[in-house]
Formats: structure tokens, sequence, C-alpha cells
């Protein structure tokens, strides 16, 4: 198995006024790729494992996450905080109101050449984090955007992005 990297932030952040961005426009039905999805089903098989709800699969947070993977393999760097934004950030800047924003970040070392980890080796890792694993069990989201992005050196940049609207 190659190195993984992985870094987490949990945010709860409470609301206040202030002006939305406009809206992102959110990926197309089925953009997620079948190791995305693999994802979303392993995260929500592990939230209803502790007698949770499964998320909802936001295509406004999918658009968020996938931004922020790519800019993260555009920089090869993996970090909550780019450019200035935060989680809460983007995924206001992404139109998307929020109550709850928490997020996970994965990055696998690869070449050109090399294969992704599997999507198991990586929600494992996500498990085996307290941090991380706090994000995933979360009660308080209900919504969640996934990406995986591969760089142009070929490594791999995950980004998990767990909210819940204020409604």
């Amino acid at each position: 198995m190659r190195p993984l990297g992985v870094l987490f932030l949990g945010l709860l952040m409470t609301m206040s006024a202030r002006a939305v961005a406009p809206p992102v426009p959110p990926n197309p039905p089925g953009k997620l790729s079948a190791d995305e999805k693999t994802l979303i089903d392993l995260l929500n098989a592990a939230r209803k494992k502790e007698g949770l709800s499964a998320l909802t699969v936001n295509p406004v947070l999918c658009r968020v996450a996938r931004l922020h993977s790519e800019n993260m393999a555009r920089q090869e760097k993996l970090s909550h905080r780019l450019d200035g934004k935060s989680p809460g950030d983007r995924v206001e800047a992404g139109g998307y109101d929020w109550r709850v924003v928490r997020e996970n970040l994965a990055w696998a070392e690869g070449d050109e050449t090399s294969p992704p980890p599997t999507p198991a080796e990586i929600h494992q890792r996500w498990m085996d984090s307290k941090g991380h694993r706090a994000n995933i069990l979360d009660a308080k989201v209900q919504e969640v955007g996934l990406s995986m992005v591969r760089s142009k050196k070929g490594s791999y940049y995950y980004t998990q992005v767990f909210a819940a609207q204020r409604r």
C-alpha cells in the first residue's frame, strides 16, 4: 500500500446574517465516479451500523468538493485552507445555505502509472482516525459531497464535505 496522508477538520459554525453568493452550477446527475459512489456507500454503511440515517448526496456539495480537490491537486498541497478560503467559505460560495459544515481530506502519493488506493482503503483510514470518524458519524450533518482528483504528478486528492442546511 502506498503512503497515505490524512488530515481532518471538524467545523461547526453558527450562521450569521450574510449575503449568499450565486450558486456554483451543480454536477449533472450520475457525475460521481464508481470509486466516489463506493466511498459514499461505505460512509452510509458506517452510519447505518451506528444507527444513524444515511446522508443524501448533494450536487452542490459534490461540486464544492470537486473544486477543492482540483485546487489541491493543482497546487500539490493537502490543506483545509487554500487561497485564504475555509470549508465554510467554499460551501457558502457554492450557494449552499449551511448551518453545519465538516470536511475530511485525504492524499495518496502516486505517479503517472500508479492506480489509486481502493475506496475501502481510503474509507478505513478515515474511520481509523478519531476526527475523520467523528465527521462521518456526526448526527448533525444530513448531506454529503465527495470527490477524488488525480494531480498531474499522479497523486490522489480526496475531499468529503458534510453539511446541513439552515432552514
